[in-house]
């Protein structure tokens, strides 16, 4: 299942790529990055599909590994300000009995993001995005 659920999320990200193309005006579209849990150490890749959704709202389709065998993907939608010529974003979900509630808050530009996280399950750390190679 977990192979049907990533190529399906690849499917999206790919299609997100080609149809949001450079140069980009605002947060929308594919990004590739990492990300790294403070306490553990831990990390791995980071995929997400950003879309906006309302005014000043935008939802990240998150898609991360760990442990480089186990993925999975989770969405979240976000407050998003504008501040001169870079993006301020904040949100929260709760992902359940495994990974509790989930905060973020970064800043991006057209072609970078970065941004912290915490869970109240104990989990801190960072992630770091930015446009697929080919799209910048």
């Amino acid at each position: 299942m977990a192979c049907s659920g990533c190529a399906k999320y690849q499917k999206q990200w790919e299609k997100t790529q080609n149809e949001i193309l450079p140069p980009h005006k605002n947060l929308e579209g594919s990004w590739v990055g990492s990300w790294k849990s403070e306490p553990s150490g831990h990390g791995g890749k980071l995929k997400c599909i950003i879309k906006e959704t309302d005014k000043g709202q935008y939802e990240f389709y998150y898609w991360a590994t760990w442990a480089k065998v186990i993925s999975g993907g989770f969405r979240i939608t976000c407050k998003v300000k504008k501040i001169d010529t870079e993006w301020t974003f904040e949100g929260d979900k709760n992902l359940g009995s495994l990974g509790g509630k989930f905060i973020h808050t970064g800043t991006a530009s057209p072609n970078k993001l970065k941004a912290t996280y915490k869970s109240d399950r104990g989990d801190h750390g960072s992630f770091t995005l930015s446009r697929p190679r080919n799209d910048n």
